[in-house]
């Protein structure tokens, strides 16, 4: 088991959804994120190069998910979630919480959860 780095409310506008009006309108995503990370190193060196840097993997997603254009969550959280395996190594297990506020106007968001782990 790994300690927890997390992310909370991280907001960013994209393109994303089935109907006409949502592919030429961005619209706000708000993500939650949980990444699984072996921190006794950092814990020792306290170097940032030891972990991750929660505000790289901020920056990382705002950009990422701006310049995306997607039909679905599901397809978004799913490649998202191999950019971050990608680019961040230390991070071994990932939970992405992602809500789009808009997208039913009687609730105040609906959205869609998903945990993956690195494939070693």
């Amino acid at each position: 088991m790994h300690d927890i780095i997390y992310i909370e409310g991280l907001k960013t506008d994209a393109i994303i959804g089935i109907y006409d009006w949502e592919k030429q309108q961005r619209q706000p995503l708000i993500f939650d994120l949980e990444m699984s990370v072996p921190i006794a190193n950092a814990a020792k060196s306290d170097q940032i190069e030891d972990t991750v840097d929660y505000k790289s993997v901020a920056d990382f997603i705002i950009e990422w998910a701006g310049n995306s254009r997607f039909d679905l969550l599901e397809t978004l959280l799913e490649q998202l979630t191999e950019e971050l395996f990608s680019r961040f190594s230390a991070i071994r297990h990932l939970k992405i919480k992602i809500g789009k506020p808009q997208a039913v106007p009687q609730a105040k968001t609906v959205g869609l959860i998903i945990q993956r782990s690195r494939q070693e």
